[in-house]
Order: structure tokens, then C-alpha cells, then sequence
């Protein structure tokens, strides 16, 4: 491997069970099952920011729009999650289907 950042914990700049990851404009983009969260960081492995501390139930998978947005996955909250790349919440939509 190249770089090694986050490590094993809560406080911020670690990780608890990282499921999803992405990269856009030099940051690095990663849900956190077990922090319930995502967390930001540069492309160097230095910590940045924090993303729906709070908020999100089972953050699973997140991507980024082509106008700037971050779209996250909720399999807790049964929805997609949007926020901007800083951090503010801006909507949210989808709802958990009939079935299961």
C-alpha cells in the first residue's frame, strides 16, 4: 500500500468499521458503520472534517454529484442521505419499500 491513515477508534480522524469510501478534488470520503458517520480526510491522511455525526443510522456507500453534493446511502435510516461537501444537510430521500 501507499498511504495508511484513520486507525481504530471514535474520536475524530479514527475509524470504526469503514464500509464505503470515495475521492473527489484531493479529499477522501469514508462511511463508518460503527461511528455512524462519515469521516473527511485529504488525500495526504490528514483529517479534515466530520459528515452527519448524528444523523445517519448505517451510513453504507457514498458518492458525489456532478454539481458538488454528497450522496450517502442509509441502510438504517432506509433512505439516501445529501449534503454538501463541507458538511450541511440538504435533503434527504427514498423510503424504505413494501416487503421484508
Amino acid at each position: 500500500y501507499l498511504l495508511q491513515f484513520g486507525g481504530q477508534g471514535s474520536a475524530h480522524g479514527k475509524l470504526s468499521l469503514p464500509i464505503g469510501i470515495t475521492t473527489h478534488n484531493g479529499k477522501v470520503f469514508v462511511t463508518e458503520d460503527s461511528n455512524q458517520r462519515i469521516s473527511v480526510f485529504q488525500t495526504n491522511g490528514q483529517f479534515s472534517h466530520i459528515i452527519g455525526e448524528g444523523e445517519l443510522g448505517w451510513p453504507y456507500d457514498v458518492t458525489v454529484t456532478t454539481n458538488d453534493q454528497l450522496l450517502v446511502a442509509d441502510c438504517d435510516h432506509h433512505c439516501i442521505y445529501t449534503f454538501t461537501l463541507d458538511g450541511n444537510y440538504v435533503s434527504k430521500f427514498a423510503t424504505r419499500g413494501p416487503g421484508r
